[in-house]
């Protein structure tokens, strides 16, 4: 194997991985154990992996000129740096695309490999940058091996015999504690969460859009974002009542903050309901805010996202007819 494929494989596969589980859930691979195999390390693992490879392109233990121990990391660190940066960075990548395009499957999705990709490739450029001793490169059977005696020792395979894990420059105590706080952080998180279980009592309601296909089933993905003026298209608005109780509720449907439409509907306690939404938007141009405003009982005077209950929006575009 050449020394620029051998350095940069395992971004290579980091790349593939990650274009082959965009484009299976984006081509509509039905839920399954192929599907959650290959979308579970892009939410996990692969994004924290490119950035943490970006960070840290140096092979560990190498030299420059004389100078002290490079900064650089063990395998095992890596991979936890990895992990942690990456459950750090997919619900920002969601927090963004929800407050620009909507929290949808396919923005969130596109934007997820587009970070991926990008982190990626500017860790193979960073370490094609360097001298072909000094990249880190990935071996499983050293990885293995590093693994292993981290916890194990050479002469007896005893616990109290193995070496301390002892940071050699003040970046790498530096890193050890950011890993040891992610770590006791996430650890918190979860302790919390086990031991307060959600409210399942407490009421809401639910609230989204939905689109019907040719085969008459209703999804949440492909809404309609294209439109020419004086066009009509239809969308389901769909309610969720979780409230405890019959409960009327109004829709009012707005486009960049101007009432276009508005309906009422009361559903019973513990009942979902779709309604026909009929979009015809006079006005053009492009990034314009359709949002359908839920209200329970009374609508103020001027609806808008603020006042409202809950609001479901899209980002359309519309064109001369």
């Amino acid at each position: 194997m050449s020394r620029p494929l051998r350095s940069t494989g395992d971004l290579l596969v980091a790349l593939a991985w990650t274009l082959a589980a965009g484009a299976a859930v984006l081509t509509g691979l039905p839920p399954g154990t192929v599907r959650t195999v290959l979308a579970v390390p892009l939410v996990v693992l692969l994004p924290g992996y490119s950035l943490v490879s970006a960070l840290f392109p140096e092979a560990l233990g190498t030299d420059t000129a004389g100078e002290d121990e490079t900064m650089s990391l063990t395998g095992v660190e890596r991979f936890g740096l990895s992990v942690v940066l990456s459950i750090v960075l997919v619900p920002m990548v969601g927090f963004v695309v929800n407050y620009t395009y909507g929290f949808f499957l396919r923005p969130l999705l596109l934007a997820v490999c587009g970070l991926t990709v990008f982190l990626a490739l500017v860790a193979v450029l960073r370490r094609l940058s360097l001298p072909s001793e000094r990249r880190h490169a990935v071996s499983l059977g050293a990885w293995f091996d590093e693994t292993t005696g981290s916890f194990l020792s050479v002469a007896r395979r005893d616990l109290r015999m193995s070496p301390a894990l002892k940071p050699s420059t003040s970046g790498q105590q530096l890193l050890n504690v950011f890993f040891v706080v992610s770590l006791l952080t996430l650890a918190a998180t979860a302790g919390y969460a086990t031991v307060t279980p959600p409210q399942d009592d407490e009421p809401f309601s639910e609230f989204y859009l939905l689109t019907q296909t040719e085969n008459g089933e209703f999804v949440a993905e492909d809404l309609p974002t294209e439109f020419a003026a004086g066009e009509s298209r239809d969308l389901y608005v769909a309610i969720g009542n979780h409230e405890g109780q019959r409960v009327p509720y109004t829709v009012v449907m707005t486009l960049d903050g101007q009432e276009r439409d508005r309906f009422s509907t009361t559903i019973g306690a513990g009942q979902t309901e779709r309604v026909r939404a009929t979009v015809s938007p006079q006005q053009t141009g492009d990034r314009l805010r359709l949002s359908f405003l839920l209200y329970r009982g009374d609508v103020p005077e001027n609806p808008t996202p603020e006042n409202a209950y809950r609001e479901s929006r899209l980002w359309v575009s519309v064109g001369g007819s």
